[in-house]
């Protein structure tokens, strides 16, 4: 009693969009859906798994958006993690390719 039944939540996967990709002018540009109205955490990581950029929103719009300028950062292979912590946790990766 007092829980709340499975059909009163609607629960939308995490999920992350990323256009271009490979990136263009060293930009990272993403939309991340899932996570409106609830804590989010997305991270890059780069192929030694060190974070390179991360960003946390107390409260993520529907459509989070991402722009960050990674020019400063070598080409490579790089890793876009979003994480959405609590009780429905989910985390959602992305291969990230800077030319």
């Amino acid at each position: 009693v007092g829980r709340m039944a499975a059909a009163d939540v609607v629960e939308v996967p995490l999920s992350i969009t990323l256009t271009p990709n490979p990136l263009a002018d060293g930009q990272l540009r993403a939309v991340v859906r899932g996570a409106g109205g609830e804590l989010l955490s997305v991270e890059l990581v780069d192929s030694r798994g060190n974070v390179i950029r991360s960003q946390t929103w107390p409260v993520a719009d529907a459509d989070q958006r991402i722009e960050w300028d990674v020019t400063a950062r070598p080409s490579g292979v790089y890793l876009l993690r979003a994480t959405q912590p609590g009780t429905n946790r989910q985390t959602q990766t992305v291969k990230v390719v800077k030319p």
